[in-house]
């Protein structure tokens, strides 16, 4: 049986090699050329990191070189209600007012910041593999091929949701924590060099850390959001044409119904809050807050998504294009 998914799996990434392997070396790539130019260009140059509250990162760059003596690190808030925190490297001959500290706080959010960017990425070529997997091969007659091998169509479909969930996921995952530990050690060695503090280093792997934490509940993400790809997965079992306006067709005719006939306006929000509540449980878990975590409806959500999946795999079965 595992030799048989090892089969399956093998195909898929083959036909989705892509996807799966060269898009996030090529992003790694791109990526690891940008800080390593940067790094020569404004290596010796005074920067002020600025961490906001909601996760991005900007670097400030002045206008004078770095002297002899070791920079240090400082958070300064920019005023008692403000949003950001700055990290400023400052020297002996020119001290700064606030003593150096960490805002770890601030890390975390950048690093959940990359970490909902790369779900984000995941859930885009999930959607990608699990459509195209099972539509392309209708559509090109591949699929009589194949059901006249010793695989059935539930391991074909299944299959294709391991390589979806599993297998993408596992290569852009790894690629993405060997890119930020790159990025980090290239930072930490410029610094050294250009006797920098650990302003930058600090911030590189700190959120290095947090992210290898966060990146641990990937399988969650996306067993949370299994409805969504299920429902494509099925609507690309059987539709020939239109395949995007049958996707969306729930969407769009439930909330129109739902406002004619009962006057409300529920199922919008509520999709909604359950998309987003995949980042909020996941921050919660990770701050260790269990009594924010709900998992009630992600169950129901993986149960439906069951339902969608086995209906796909009968739809395939029944179907003879």
């Amino acid at each position: 049986m595992l030799s048989l998914y090892y089969a399956q799996i093998k195909r898929e990434f083959w036909e989705h090699k892509g996807v799966i392997l060269w898009y996030p070396l090529v992003v790694s790539a791109i990526a690891i050329s940008i800080v390593l130019v940067a790094l020569f260009v404004f290596g010796n140059v005074e920067k002020t990191v600025t961490v906001k509250t909601d996760g991005t990162v900007s670097v400030e760059l002045d206008n004078q070189t770095q002297s002899n003596a070791k920079p240090e690190l400082q958070l300064e808030p920019q005023a008692q209600d403000s949003s950001t925190h700055n990290l400023s490297v400052g020297t002996p001959d020119k001290p700064k007012h606030v003593a150096p500290q960490h805002n770890k706080k601030d890390y975390r959010k950048f690093a959940g910041f990359l970490f909902s960017m790369l779900c984000m990425d995941l859930a885009i070529f999930a959607i990608a593999i699990i459509g195209n997997g099972l539509a392309g091969d209708r559509k090109d007659g591949s699929i009589l091929f194949w059901r006249s091998m010793p695989v059935s169509e539930r391991d074909n479909v299944l299959g294709k949701y391991l390589t979806a969930l599993g297998v993408m996921p596992l290569f852009h995952v790894v690629v993405s924590v060997v890119t930020i530990g790159i990025i980090s050690i290239m930072i930490m060695v410029a610094e050294s060099i250009y006797g920098g503090s650990a302003s930058m280093s600090g911030l590189s792997t700190a959120v290095l850390w947090d992210f290898l934490q966060a990146v641990l509940l990937v399988p969650f993400v996306l067993l949370w959001l299994l409805p969504f790809f299920a429902w494509i997965g099925f609507i690309s079992s059987f539709a020939n044409r239109l395949a995007f306006l049958w996707v969306i067709a729930p969407f769009v005719l439930v909330p129109i119904l739902e406002g004619i006939f009962l006057q409300s306006k529920h199922f919008w929000p509520a999709v909604k809050q359950y998309i987003d509540s995949t980042m909020d449980i996941s921050d919660a878990v990770l701050r260790g807050n269990w009594h924010d975590v709900n998992l009630l409806p992600g169950i129901v959500g993986m149960l439906l998504g069951a339902g969608l999946i086995y209906a796909t795999i009968y739809m395939r079965i029944a179907r003879i294009d």
